[in-house]
Order: C-alpha cells, then structure tokens, then sequence
C-alpha cells in the first residue's frame, strides 16, 4: 500500500515509486553475440551456396554428357534397326522377322509379300491370323518349335498350301527358320528365308512320271536276241537285233558287223567288256553293258543296253554266248533331260546354300551390332528402356531406369 492513502472510504495515489537499472552493457553483449551469430550463419549458408552452385555445375556438365552418351546410344540404335531393316527389306529372296511366339509379322519383304500373294497390310499380325490358310498346317507348330528351342528349321520342297489368286494354290518351297535372339541370348523372334521351288519339283516330277512310263514300255517292249556259238565261229542276231545295227538284210552277221556296228567311243570299252566276260574267273560269265551304236545302213545313232551271260565248258574254256538287247534311246533322252532339271535344281539350291550362308554372316555381325548397343544401354548414365512391337513389350532395360522405376 505504499504510496497510497485511504480517505473516506477511497484510496488516494500520493506518488509513483520508480526502480531503474542500466543493463547497456549487456544489451550490446547480447547484440555482439547476435551479430556473430548471424555472421557464421550467413557465412556458412554462403559457402553452402557455394558448394551447391558448384554441384550444380557439376551436374549439368554430367547431364550434358549424358545427353551427348544418350544421343550417340539413339544413333547406335537407329542405325542398327535400319541396317537390319533395310537387310530384310532388300533381300534377293523372301525374308521377314518375326516377333514373339505369336510370330507377329514385325518386317517382312516384298518379295514374301509376292511369295503369299498378300499386301502389306498382313505386317503387324500373327501369322495365323495374316495367313488363315496355314491353320492345319505344320509350320506355325515348326516356327513356335524354333522359337522355344532356338535349334534353326531347314525345310526342303516342303509342300504348303497359300490362298493365292482367289485360290487355294499348291506350291512347293524351301526354307529356312532361324531363331533371332538379343544380347542376352534369349530367343525374341524368328528370321524366316523363302525360295520356291515349284517349277523345279513340277518339272521333277513330270520327268519321274514320263521315266515310269518309259520304265512300263520297255517292259513291254520286244526284246533283241543274240546267240553266238563261240566253237563254230558262228553269230546270230534276230530281226530286233539287226534294226538295233541298222541292218534290214537277212544275211549271215560275223563279230565284225558287231565291233564296226558300235559308236567309235564305246568300242575299245565294249571290246574290254566281252573279253571280261569270257573270264569266269573274272565275272562268270556275266555280262551287262550299255553303249552306242551306229546303224550301219542309217547311220542312226542308237543307244542298246546289252545283257548275256556266257558258257564255258569243264575246261572253263568259253563255247556260248547268248544274251538280248534292248533299245534304251529314249531313256538316256531322259535321263538327259532329267539331268538339266537336276542341274537347275542343284542351281536353285545352290543359291538357297549362298543366301544361308550370308544371312548367318548378317546375323553374326547384327549380333556383334547388338550386343554393343544392349553394352552401351547397360551401363549408359542415365535411365534406358527400349520397348518391342506395337504391343510396347520391354525388351531391354538397364539397372538406371530400374531404379526409377522402384
């Protein structure tokens, strides 16, 4: 109540008591330390600014040479795909890839286009579902077979069935189905190698058909006879032997109308064949020969094949030899002719041999090619994932866009 008085019932203030103390001193203490205080503050804020602008720095010059890195791995990229690409597309012979087990059509040549009969709108679909027809058929089970087990499918004259021209056509083709496998080697498609061979097979074909029929005539063909009585110096030829010469006479025939009745170039080999035949202890008499001859009268060239057997007596000395000829013209003429269809198929398949060869040299290379761009993607500085077809399947992806990924 200091300061304060009661009167009539009510306080009355007398006066103001003030207490003061100086405290300057440790006021400006105080600021002092606060200054310091705020001073290594901005200081250490300033060299954190300064470690982060030079972080910063650092970064972007990481970042640019990322940016070159990733630019060089899309250039690698597109210039592989558009080897392969163009590889596949330029091929002489029906070529494509195929992705995935579906076999989706991923690229595909204009000559497999001509091969089918079909447009491009078959590319980006399963094989089954471009070509319906090969539903019942063997080779989508051989293509899905190759794909799981990578061991590479050579078809031969593989006869398949293709809607083509309105109609369902028969042809006959050969091929090659080869697993197509990434830098990991694991199978992601199949590159498939067409030729066809249909003309060549037909052309085969109709020669093994005329060679039957050829085989069924000679069957029921008349036989030529020969008997010559090799003690009386004797030698008959029937009337099928003597047109086989050219002789159309009736007279006696000696060995000489034999030897002279034959081409110049099978003579001295059918001398050898007959003495050999006179040989029992050589051939037993056998003899089975074929040769030319030339008639002596139409000087037509024939060809005669010749089977005997020859007889000896208890001194194996040689008495007899009897035996038939056969004209056999039209066969060599066909054998002759099936020899050229021979000759274009070895042809045919001769360029098949030098297309495998080189498509496992593209591979190899484009394995070579791949496997340094799945290198550069693995280890690339930054986040890489490459996508697959139109289904946007991840085919390859490095450790960096995994971990942004989580």
């Amino acid at each position: 109540r200091l300061g304060w008085r009661k009167h009539v019932n009510r306080w009355t203030v007398l006066g103001v008591l003030v207490i003061c103390v100086e405290t300057t001193a440790k006021v400006q203490a105080i600021k002092d330390v606060a200054d310091k205080t705020v001073f290594k503050q901005q200081q250490q804020v300033n060299e954190e600014i300064a470690a982060a602008n030079e972080e910063l720095i650092s970064t972007n010059e990481e970042l640019a040479e990322m940016q070159m890195d990733l630019q060089k791995l899309v250039q690698a990229l597109t210039a592989s795909e558009a080897n392969f690409r163009d590889m596949i597309l330029q091929s002489p012979v029906a070529m494509g890839l195929f992705s995935g087990e579906n076999m989706v059509l991923e690229i595909i040549n204009d000559k497999f286009l001509e091969l089918w009969g079909k447009d491009s709108s078959v590319i980006g679909k399963p094989v089954e579902e471009a070509l319906p027809e090969m539903k019942g058929q063997p080779y989508p089970q051989i293509m899905r077979d190759v794909f799981n087990t990578g061991v590479t499918y050579i078809g031969n004259e593989a006869k398949v069935f293709l809607h083509r021209g309105g109609k369902r056509d028969e042809g006959y083709y050969n091929f090659i189905n080869q697993a197509f496998k990434n830098g990991e080697g694991k199978t992601t498609g199949l590159i498939v190698v067409a030729i066809e061979v249909t003309e060549q097979v037909n052309a085969r074909n109709e020669m093994e058909r005329i060679l039957a029929q050829v085989r069924l005539s000679k069957e029921a063909a008349e036989l030529g006879l020969f008997d010559s009585n090799l003690k009386a110096g004797t030698l008959e030829w029937d009337a099928r032997c003597r047109t086989l010469f050219g002789i159309s006479h009736q007279n006696p025939v000696t060995n000489d109308d034999f030897i002279n009745g034959l081409h110049p170039h099978d003579r001295k080999r059918i001398q050898q064949a007959v003495d050999n035949a006179y040989n029992k202890e050589l051939t037993n008499g056998a003899y089975d020969v074929e040769y030319r001859t030339i008639g002596a009268e139409d000087k037509k060239t024939r060809w005669v094949r010749a089977k005997g057997q020859v007889y000896f007596d208890e001194n194996n000395t040689p008495v007899r030899f009897i035996g038939s000829v056969l004209d056999i013209t039209d066969k060599k003429a066909n054998e002759e002719a099936l020899r050229r269809v021979n000759d274009d198929l070895a042809w045919a398949n001769k360029e098949l041999i030098e297309t495998q060869v080189q498509l496992k040299e593209i591979i190899d290379e484009l394995k070579i090619s791949e496997t340094k761009y799945r290198e550069l993607v693995q280890h690339a500085p930054v986040g890489i994932a490459v996508y697959r077809g139109r289904q946007v399947i991840v085919e390859s992806v490095n450790d960096g866009m995994l971990k942004i990924w989580g």
